[in-house]
This record gives structure tokens, sequence and C-alpha cells, in this order.
């Protein structure tokens, strides 16, 4: 509500997996917000390596379009990259919540760019 009254936009992080559903659950909070109608200068950052950013955006969509409302969506590649992956290696999970090769997520992101558009 401060940012709104400030006139100045306001992101948040959907970035880390293990943290991810606790942060759209925020998100969703913060949209559904009646106080914030009319503003559009809240937006989310999404990790195009991660394996679920296909469905963060569509996710985001749809709330958009439920609420009326409009989401900057600011796409960043690699910020947390290798804490995901020793995350997982130490809590021996069997495969790791992002793409592994930088190529992968070059195309992902470019995807990802298309599907925003």
């Amino acid at each position: 509500m401060l940012a709104k009254s400030a006139g100045i936009g306001l992101n948040i992080d959907a970035e880390e997996a293990a943290r991810l559903d606790l942060s759209l659950d925020v998100i969703e909070a913060v949209l559904s917000e009646p106080s914030l109608a009319g503003w559009d200068g809240f937006g989310v950052v999404v990790q195009a390596y991660g394996k679920r950013a296909t469905h963060v955006i569509d996710w985001l969509y749809r709330l958009a379009t439920r609420l009326d409302r409009r989401i900057m969506v600011r796409l960043v590649k690699g910020a947390y990259w290798d804490t995901e992956i020793k995350l997982a290696q130490v809590e021996s999970l069997p495969g790791f919540p992002v793409l592994v090769a930088k190529h992968h997520t070059d195309i992902k992101l470019h995807l990802l760019c298309r599907q925003i558009a």
C-alpha cells in the first residue's frame, strides 16, 4: 500500500524452489487486496531456469485475469542456480528443481518471453 501511495513499483521474488508455493500465496494475497485495485506497479520476479517457471507464468496470467489486474513480470536466469543445486544435493533429492545446462535455460527464457508476449 505504501508503494502504491508513493507511485512506485514493487517486485516480489518467486525464485527459490523451496519457498515457491509460499511466495505464490503471498503474491495472491497482495494482489487480492481491494485497496490495491487499479495499481499496476506490482511485479513478480521469476527464475527462467526453474523447472516450474512455465507453471508460474501461467498461474500469474490466470490470477491477473481473475482479479482484472496487470502484473509486471521480470524474468531472470541464474541468481540462485548454484544454491538450488547444492540444496538438492544436501537433501538427497532425486533430481534438481532447476535446469542444469545453461543452453536449456536460454531456450526456456526464449519460450517464456514468447509465452508472456
